[in-house]
């Protein structure tokens, strides 16, 4: 499958009826997927916005929402969630908030047949917030182009091993590493992510096969005890973990339960990802990714 920068992806376009994302039982597809985002794009090109502020739960919505502003010429905002969205909106009226109600319906309002131009990455800014964990949470301009720089290395490490299933995910994309590792390294990938954030084990277990790639964090991965371990055929290709060191013996027993060693990503807002690791030794060094001095 041909891989496609996301400035480039709209305008290039992939088979219709190629699968975009997993909602339940439900497949969405290519012809579903750029007629959504053409809605997207109409409904705000031109209007009284200059920030989109996205906030939703559903990836599909929100990708459709992401490609929708960024094809418009709107600065994308990310906040945490929805209450900090209420607070941007409420203190800029430049910025118009891209929720789930809002979302749904331009998706639903798409043309049958749309055409892109394709976007300039380094003009396409997207602006993230620190979780404030160690202060204030702070707002973080990246763009397009730097989104896209990590993702290009995300393949160029692990995507030849990284299957052509399902990737799931128990962290949301409205922070930076569930939306690079899930949403945009999916869509350039062109592979199908789901359009849940499964935040329980019962949720994502029973999506995961020997093609799938999960997207989780120390907070989950550490909360697996009691858990059967999975078949040959439901362990997942690669999991990837990031957010905090991940200790130990949580290393271990979600090896153990899972049958593939986590993939531990080192990084932060501000920086993106920076290095690597993959042993249950939490003394074990980080290696930096390619392209990081």
């Amino acid at each position: 499958m041909s891989w496609l920068p996301i400035a480039a992806l709209l305008a290039t376009g992939r088979p219709a009826y190629q699968p975009v994302a997993l909602r339940g039982g439900e497949v969405l597809r290519w012809r579903h997927f750029a007629t959504a985002v053409a809605g997207a794009a109409a409904r705000l090109d031109g209007g009284p916005w200059r920030r989109a502020v996205l906030v939703t739960e559903d990836s599909w919505l929100f990708a459709v929402g992401f490609l929708g502003a960024l094809h418009a010429g709107l600065t994308i905002v990310l906040p945490p969630h929805k209450v900090a969205a209420q607070a941007i909106t409420a203190a800029d009226p430049e910025a118009g908030a891209l929720d789930e109600p809002w979302l749904a319906q331009a998706a639903a309002a798409g043309p049958a047949r749309a055409t892109f131009a394709p976007l300039d990455a380094a003009r396409c800014p997207v602006e993230f917030f620190t979780s404030g964990s160690t202060g204030v949470a702070k707002r973080v301009p990246r763009s397009l182009a730097g989104l896209q720089a990590e993702v290009d290395v995300f393949q160029l490490m692990w995507g030849g091993a990284s299957g052509r299933g399902l990737v799931c995910a128990t962290v949301s994309h409205q922070h930076l590493y569930g939306l690079t590792f899930k949403l945009l390294w999916s869509l350039s990938a062109g592979r199908p992510f789901a359009t849940e954030i499964d935040e329980t084990w019962e949720a994502v277990l029973p999506l995961l096969d020997g093609e799938t790639m999960l997207v989780s964090s120390p907070a989950h991965l550490s909360r697996m005890t009691g858990l059967p371990a999975l078949p040959p055929g439901r362990q997942p290709r690669r999991v990837f973990s990031a957010g905090a060191p991940l200790p130990q013996a949580a290393n271990i027993e979600a090896t153990a339960l899972l049958g593939v060693a986590p993939t531990e990503i080192f990084g932060s807002t501000e920086t993106g990802a920076i290095a690597t690791r993959s042993d249950a030794d939490a003394a074990a060094p980080w290696r930096l990714l390619p392209g990081i001095a």
